[in-house]
C-alpha cells in the first residue's frame, strides 16, 4: 500500500471507505489518488470483501445501470427498488 493521504484509524476503516467508494462507481484511479493505495491492493481488497474479481465487480453495476436505464425508459419507472 501507498502512503495514505486520508487518516483512519483503523486498517478495517479504510477498507470499508473503498469498497463504499467502489459501490457508487468511483474510478480505480480516483480511489488509488484519493485513499492512497494501488490498484493491486483495491483489487485484493474487492476480490477477499465481494469474492469476485474487481472486473466482475464492475461488470454488475454496468448491468445494473442499464436495467434501470432500460426500466425507466420502457416502464416510465425504475423496476429496481435502492435501498
Amino acid at each position: 500500500m501507498c502512503g495514505q493521504k486520508i487518516n483512519f484509524k483503523t486498517e478495517k476503516e479504510l477498507q470499508e471507505a473503498i469498497i463504499q467508494e467502489k459501490s457508487k462507481g468511483t474510478p480505480d484511479i480516483e480511489i488509488g489518488q484519493k485513499y492512497g493505495v494501488t490498484f493491486r491492493y483495491i483489487e485484493r481488497l474487492i476480490t477477499k470483501s465481494q469474492g469476485v474479481n474487481i472486473s466482475a465487480f464492475d461488470l454488475f453495476f454496468i448491468l445494473l445501470d442499464k436495467i434501470i436505464y432500460f426500466s425507466e425508459n420502457i416502464f416510465g419507472y425504475n423496476c429496481i427498488q435502492e435501498a
